[in-house]
């Protein structure tokens, strides 16, 4: 195993479409996605954080994540493809000493098993109602994006409509 040159440093990629249940968040409904995020997994001022999504939600995703790398991809499995795309091009078993995965997707399946392999840690933070199977035998550790209270991660309506808002297209909640 190759030394790291950062240790206790972990990459956070986050499938803002997976964790936030909806392709096209709204400004509100992504920023309760991160509050949610980092009041589970929590992350250090040495981490890197890298959110994609399709390129209609680039922008209410873009300011919810601020000081996150974005990635845009559009397209069947696009935000997937994208994260993906990193963990085979970035070196990341050298650079990180573990893998916080925001996605429940199988897709990662094979990519989490070269991960682990390679010695990291990988935790994956997803809804348990969309977790793959695969994904969260291979899985380090797993973490429900609903551990937070009993009912769960604020549905983007539900928040909205708790403070009283409208959403990003002028429709009441």
């Amino acid at each position: 195993m190759p030394t790291k040159r950062h240790p206790d440093r972990q990459l956070h990629l986050i499938d803002a479409e997976n964790l936030g249940q909806d392709p096209r968040p709204t400004a509100l409904a992504a920023s309760a996605v991160r509050a949610t995020y980092n009041q589970l997994v929590g992350r250090q001022a040495c981490d890197h954080v890298v959110v994609a999504c399709n390129h209609g939600a680039l922008l209410n995703v873009g300011c919810a994540w601020l000081g996150a790398r974005l990635l845009a991809r559009s397209g069947k499995d696009g935000a997937d493809l994208a994260l993906l795309d990193v963990l085979a091009t970035e070196d990341v078993a050298s650079r990180y000493d573990g893998v916080v995965l925001g996605s429940g997707d199988g897709i990662f399946t094979d990519a989490v098993i070269e991960l682990r392999r390679s010695g990291l840690d990988v935790t994956v933070v997803a809804p348990l109602e969309s977790l793959s199977r695969r994904l969260r035998m291979v899985a380090s550790r797993v973490v429900s994006f609903a551990d937070l209270s009993p009912e769960g991660p604020p549905a983007a309506s539900a928040l909205v409509a708790s403070f009283g808002l409208s959403d990003d297209l002028g429709r009441a909640a």
